[in-house]
């Protein structure tokens, strides 16, 4: 095991367990103490990171996540690839979100878990584990991984499910803003993985229903509807639900019995602790939506809200029972050989008619007054998003065997294969790009062969309008004769666009949900004398009962 990462995990067991045992009237010495615990897990990240970008293939995780040959950000990268360093990536990046975000007994709470997390990231990942037998060369990661989007979409989303712990933990005054923050973040990480898919693998359908992707997809839509909710108590409620999604869905996927493409390998001793966790965020929610005691009495919502709440409130509780029964059903075929996947085709189904209403009420009842411009976008965005992916539905694939330089129609196009060259030759990667043109417009695909991994992939290349997306890909090439598939997927840019809208609303709702917070603090400082009110008197302060992105109407 290396001392130096290890040592470093031990300490922010022991500072941790301290916090969260000092007296009360000690605040100080707990606040330190938890900043010593989250400052150890970071630094035990760039132990690992360094271990990494250096290749010290001293380190199983090393050993078996990298080599050589891949540029030094991805070898950083590998540092989350595998289950040991994404959990302690993971509980870094959550601590410290969380740590800052919560007072009192909740930080408190934070700081036993980073003793917990320690002590259970480090015997039971083992992530500064040595390998048993010198190893010369490292295996490296699986190359669907080896893209730029690996340096910024799982981190993105760990901190994403840090800000949806944080909503939780959150009190009344700040859990809608932070709540809405949480949800453009999730937003955003779902965009960057789609992208990532779509950029490795070509366009296949919204959603293939992978468990890790239902690990976004749940805490998402429990969020909007906490934005939606009319009520601090049932919006309280939805954002708790939201944790329990984030803490199942990481037990899920990270017990290795799930058949996913973003499972690395088995962690199920860490998946474990996680899945304790979402059993205790559950039983917490169950009794605080049975016992809490309702918000104060304040501007009655209207009809319109109401019913808007519910119509959201429905469908994400259909949504969040197809997400789990899919995620139990992955597990248990998971664990068959050889693996079986489960119909992502058949679970769309099941959604598609809700998400066919919540687009329909958006456009009824959704968008609100013109003042917040962050609540229209976001709901505009929505729509857009909805017009794309029904869209894609609509899309095509033709395929031919065509000879260089000579014309052919695919699919109702025109593609000629102009020329095809090896533009990259490596020990572990061979680069094979054809040139084409499509309707006149060229267009350049690419086949990667990885001779040390005995695999060949293809990348598609891209031809973007308005209104829809044309994708050629090369499968094979047999001396001047290419093997071609020409994807037609109409609405397709709408999807990138309608999201990135939401994301824009969804982040502008917490900033500005933020102003009215300060504003409303300002209007409830006494008045000094002489300056309207009686001495002492407070000012009212201003009433949002349905929220920053709340229920329109």
């Amino acid at each position: 095991m290396d001392p130096v990462g290890a040592g470093t995990l031990v300490v922010a067991s022991v500072t941790g367990a301290a916090s969260a045992l000092a007296p009360r009237h000690r605040g100080t010495a707990h606040r330190a103490l938890l900043a010593c615990s989250v400052a150890a897990w970071w630094a035990a990240t760039a132990v690992l990171a360094w271990r990494f970008v250096s290749v010290d293939l001293r380190l199983a995780e090393v050993a078996a996540l990298t080599r050589d040959e891949v540029p030094w950000p991805l070898r950083l990268a590998g540092t989350w690839a595998g289950p040991a360093g994404s959990a302690l990536l993971w509980f870094a990046v959550a601590l410290a979100v969380t740590a800052a975000a919560t007072e009192g007994t909740r930080r408190r709470v934070v700081a036993a878990a980073s003793a917990v997390g320690a002590l259970a990231v480090l015997v039971l990942a083992g992530p500064f584990d040595r390998v048993a037998e010198p190893v010369l060369r490292g295996t490296g990661l699986s190359p669907v991984l080896e893209h730029p989007m690996m340096l910024v979409h799982p981190p993105l989303l760990y901190a994403a499910q840090a800000a949806v712990l944080a909503a939780a933990l959150a009190d009344r005054s700040t859990g809608r803003r932070r709540a809405a923050l949480a949800a453009g973040l999730l937003t955003t990480s779902s965009l960057l993985g789609a992208w990532w898919a779509h950029d490795e693998l070509g366009w296949g359908g919204w959603w293939a229903w992978d468990p890790v992707e239902n690990t976004a997809l749940a805490p998402l839509v429990a969020l909007l509807a906490s934005l939606h909710a009319t009520g601090d108590r049932a919006a309280a409620t939805w954002r708790r639900v939201a944790t329990v999604a984030v803490l199942a869905g990481i037990a899920l996927t990270r017990s290795g019995l799930p058949d996913s493409v973003h499972a690395f390998s088995s962690g199920a001793a860490v998946a474990a602790l996680f899945a304790l966790a979402a059993l205790v965020a559950a039983a917490s929610t169950a009794a605080a939506a049975r016992h809490g005691r309702a918000a104060p009495a304040g501007r009655a919502p209207s009809r319109r809200a109401r019913w808007a709440e519910r119509l959201l409130g429905w469908g994400v509780g259909w949504v969040l029972v197809v997400v789990a029964a899919g995620g139990i059903a992955a597990a248990v075929l998971g664990v068959r050989e050889p693996p079986a996947a489960v119909d992502g085709a058949a679970l769309a189904r099941l959604v598609a008619p809700v998400g066919v209403l919540l687009a329909l009420g958006v456009l009824v009842l959704g968008f609100r007054r013109g003042d917040r411009w962050a609540t229209f976008v976001a709901h505009a965005g929505a729509v857009v998003f909805a017009v794309g992916v029904v869209g894609s539905v609509g899309s095509s694939t033709g395929r031919a065997v065509l000879q260089v330089g000579t014309p052919a129609q695919v699919d109702g196009s025109t593609v000629v294969v102009e020329s095809v060259r090896v533009v990259e030759h490596r020990a572990d990667l061979v680069r094979l790009e054809a040139v084409a043109a499509v309707d006149g417009r060229r267009v350049t695909a690419a086949i990667l062969d990885h001779p040390d991994l005995a695999r060949t992939r293809a990348r598609p290349g891209r031809l973007v309008d308005a209104v829809a997306e044309t994708e050629l890909v090369v499968t094979d090439v047999r001396g001047d004769r290419v093997v071609v598939e020409l994807r037609h997927h109409p609405g397709l840019p709408w999807v990138w666009a309608g999201g990135s809208a939401c994301v824009v609303g969804m982040l502008g709702a917490a900033q500005s949900r933020r102003r009215r917070l300060a504003a409303s603090s300002e209007s409830s400082v006494d008045p000094p004398p002489g300056e309207g009110g009686a001495p002492g008197e407070r000012a009212p302060a201003a009433s949002d009962p349905a929220g920053a992105l709340a229920s329109p109407g």
